[in-house]
């Protein structure tokens, strides 16, 4: 009986895990929306980032492939004179991850953080040369 329950609680508390993850995730995806783009040339990835300082964004790019965008809201200081009447603005730590194709250059991407939003472009590598057929000659 006891395997049964351990293996219970064990699926329970896995289901609950993702299910917080999932949570953060979606949280994460409200408050700071982004659209992705393809082009010709590169991917932009456009992120809302309002009230935010460039300083407190960071920008990687992870062995597999996995571009990671988080940041920090730092809390105000507070000044003893303030009383707060409601505080929504509040600080908070937040990451997004997108999964990037195969085709990237990880050495050519640049981010730019303007008027609340960042727009990270991730360069694509050339295509590769069309491989020619080599036409042996057959003698006899």
């Amino acid at each position: 009986m006891g395997i049964k329950y351990g293996t219970f609680c064990n699926f329970l508390l896995s289901f609950f895990e993702f299910f917080w993850k999932f949570v953060r995730d979606a949280k994460a995806m409200a408050t700071h929306p982004a659209d992705v783009r393809e082009y010709s040339n590169c991917y932009l990835f456009i992120v809302d980032m309002p009230s935010l300082k460039y300083e407190d964004i960071k920008v990687q790019v992870e062995e597999d492939s996995v571009l990671i965008i988080s940041g920090e809201r730092k809390m105000e200081e507070k000044k003893k004179v303030t009383k707060y009447l409601k505080m929504e603005r509040r600080m908070e730590n937040f990451m997004r991850k997108f999964r990037l194709p195969e085709n990237i250059n990880t050495d050519a991407i640049s981010a730019l953080y303007k008027d609340g939003v960042l727009t990270v472009t991730v360069n694509k590598l050339p295509p590769p040369e069309p491989k020619t057929i080599k036409v042996i000659k057959v003698i006899g």
